[in-house]
């Protein structure tokens, strides 16, 4: 009997659970906020090149590359020298296969944006909405020939090249090449098959 995977994350408590695992380099961090649904905050520090993740531990990876559902909530503390990808990911490094968002100021021109890689070849999409700090929800949904981007309820960019090719798992990374520092949150995280 086939059972769907869901899976559901509120981002709330003292700890991260464990089947998160937890990454930063160069003393960039990964932690519970300490405020009234402030979820969970990656902060890249001021080197260089730093960065911090959160995906599944072991390499766990559910979710299907060609029916799945991501909800995400998140927001950024600032709209300039940011980036970070999150969305649905084979790996925790190079993402040969991926559908994400890209929230970055040097990647379409500030605005929010539906990334594919199938097979290492990347593909970007950008949408009509600016990057800001406001909390949003993002859902991204993953079909057998298209991926889907919505913003708060509205269809916002579709792809249906270079497609995903094997499972994935959720992924939220933040990094640049700069010394700027700068943070994202996230308060809820919901992905099933479909």
């Amino acid at each position: 009997m086939a059972y769907k995977q869901h899976f559901i994350e509120w981002f709330s408590g003292k700890q991260i659970p464990s089947y998160w695992d937890v990454s930063s380099g160069t003393n960039s961090t990964v932690a519970m906020t300490d405020e009234v649904d402030g979820g969970i905050k990656l902060t890249k520090s001021t080197t260089n090149g730093a960065w911090a993740t959160l995906s599944f531990s072991n390499y766990k990876r559910p979710f299907s590359n060609t029916g799945c559902v991501m909800h995400q909530v998140f927001k950024a503390s600032t709209t300039s020298g940011t980036s970070c990808n999150t969305g649905l990911s084979d790996s925790k490094g190079s993402q040969t296969n991926c559908m994400l968002v890209y929230h970055s100021d040097s990647i379409e021109s500030g605005y929010y944006t539906l990334t594919t890689a199938g097979n290492a070849a990347v593909s970007h999409t950008a949408t009509t909405k600016a990057i800001d700090t406001n909390w949003h929800h993002h859902k991204l949904e993953q079909k057998s020939a298209s991926a889907e981007y919505s913003i708060e309820g509205v269809l916002s960019a579709t792809r249906s090249s270079n497609l995903s090719q094997s499972k994935m798992m959720p992924h939220m990374e933040v990094y640049n090449a700069t010394t700027n520092t700068f943070s994202y949150q996230f308060r809820f995280v919901e992905i099933y098959n479909t």
